[in-house]
Parts: structure tokens; C-alpha cells; sequence
């Protein structure tokens, strides 16, 4: 009965955020928010925003997980990428400068899992 309950909790959760991300009546998001700005950044900005990113903002980036945060979908911890750092800097920087590049994560990038804890 609960393991029913349970499932039948994830995939009203499922459903409605399906209906609200990919609904194709969703107002412009990004065009909302923007209505509502009066100030652009500056041109200093635009750069430093649209140039690649550095090993040291990725590294610092990492730095800033917590270190009780749980695993990504992939399972790889911060402390995998702490301990893996010399060996895996180039190629993770790179393909997030070439993922940033073509405008367009990897469908991999994109998922998660969420756990729903019921209180009893």
C-alpha cells in the first residue's frame, strides 16, 4: 500500500513538471525576466561572461560543492573530481568550453534524481 502511495506521488510530481517544462503554451520565460530589467551589464561584463572558462573558475566551482553533498547521477563526488583533479582538468575544462561553444549540454548534463523523504 505505501510503495503504491509512494509511486503514485513520483509520478504525479513527474507529470506536472513535464506539463510545465515542455508545455509548448509556457509564456517566454527569458522574455519575462527581461521585461522587467532596466539595467544591462556592461560591455566589461559581456566579455568576461562570453569568453571560455578558466581550469581555476572550474576548480573553484568544484571547491564549492559541499563535501556532504551526495553524488551527481553519474556518481562522481566532489571528492572523486578533488583526488582526480591533475588527472582529469584538461579534458573536463575542455568539453565544458566546447559544450559552452556549441550552445548545447550534453542530455546527460540534464538529468538528476530526486528523492522525495516521507515524513512518518
Amino acid at each position: 500500500m505505501y510503495q503504491k502511495s509512494w509511486r503514485q506521488s513520483q509520478l504525479t510530481i513527474v507529470g506536472y513538471s513535464h506539463t510545465v517544462l515542455i508545455s509548448p503554451n509556457k509564456p517566454n520565460l527569458i522574455e519575462f525576466v527581461l521585461e522587467g530589467m532596466q539595467q544591462r551589464i556592461s560591455e566589461v561584463a559581456q566579455v568576461n561572461l562570453s569568453r571560455p572558462l578558466l581550469e581555476e573558475e572550474v576548480s573553484d566551482a568544484l571547491a564549492g560543492i559541499c563535501r556532504t553533498s551526495c553524488p551527481g547521477i553519474d556518481g562522481l563526488s566532489r571528492d572523486f573530481f578533488e583526488f582526480f583533479w591533475e588527472v582529469i582538468k584538461v579534458d573536463l575544462v575542455d568539453g565544458l568550453n566546447e559544450a559552452w561553444a556549441v550552445g548545447c549540454l550534453p542530455e546527460q548534463f540534464k538529468e538528476g534524481l530526486i528523492f522525495l523523504i516521507p515524513k512518518v
